[in-house]
């Protein structure tokens, strides 16, 4: 998944960043005013003064907004981790309505998935290494879903098995759900970018 520069920079980075970009442009701009001989005072009533002001009002809605959105969208995405969180623990729980037999082998399949499960967010910035996370993810799920469905075919496991079942399809679902949001959000950003060349 590539990303950009601002996703892959430590947010205490940016702002320290931006902050000594503020500082350096005040200068700046104070030379480049008497460079072009600008006077305090010298332009008339309801000159520049006021789309001045006015373009202020609308930059400060603007980034209002997209903080605001930001915000929402950070909110969004910790409540999915966190229901994914909760959908492993209750899957890893319900191992234990198993024989202890099959059981170590659910705990096996499980610590497998959620290892590969913490490489894919360890590793977002790295193509190669995110890859390989989401296939090691997948060949958890397919063995941990081979394992519920063969077990679910011996006699007196119909109960246990109901409930492993829907506790895997939470899981899986929610794990898809954190991967679409993460390509819709790519695929926005590229719409973003082209739409802004056009």
């Amino acid at each position: 998944m590539e990303t950009s520069f601002i996703h892959r920079t430590d947010s205490l980075t940016l702002c320290i960043g931006l902050f000594i970009a503020m500082l350096i442009m005040v200068p700046l701009g104070r030379l480049a005013a008497k460079l072009w001989k600008y006077e305090e005072g010298s332009e008339p009533k309801g000159g520049v003064s006021s789309l001045q002001g006015a373009l202020f009002g609308l930059s400060a809605f603007t980034l209002a907004f997209t903080f605001g959105m930001s915000a929402s969208r950070f909110n969004s995405a910790r409540d999915i981790i966190i229901n994914e969180a909760n959908y492993i623990n209750t899957a890893v729980l319900r191992s234990d309505l198993y024989s202890d037999r099959l059981r170590t082998a659910f705990r096996s399949d499980f610590k497998k998935y959620v290892e590969a499960r913490l490489s894919y967010y360890k590793n977002i910035n790295d193509t190669a290494l995110f890859n390989k996370a989401r296939r090691n993810a997948g060949s958890a799920r397919d063995a941990l879903w081979a394992r519920v469905t063969q077990i679910s075919k011996e006699p007196n496991m119909l109960i246990p098995s109901n409930n492993m079942i829907t506790a895997l399809n939470n899981m899986f679902d929610i794990a898809t759900t954190v991967e679409m949001t993460s390509y819709a959000r790519c695929l926005t950003r590229s719409y973003i970018c082209c739409s802004s060349l056009l």
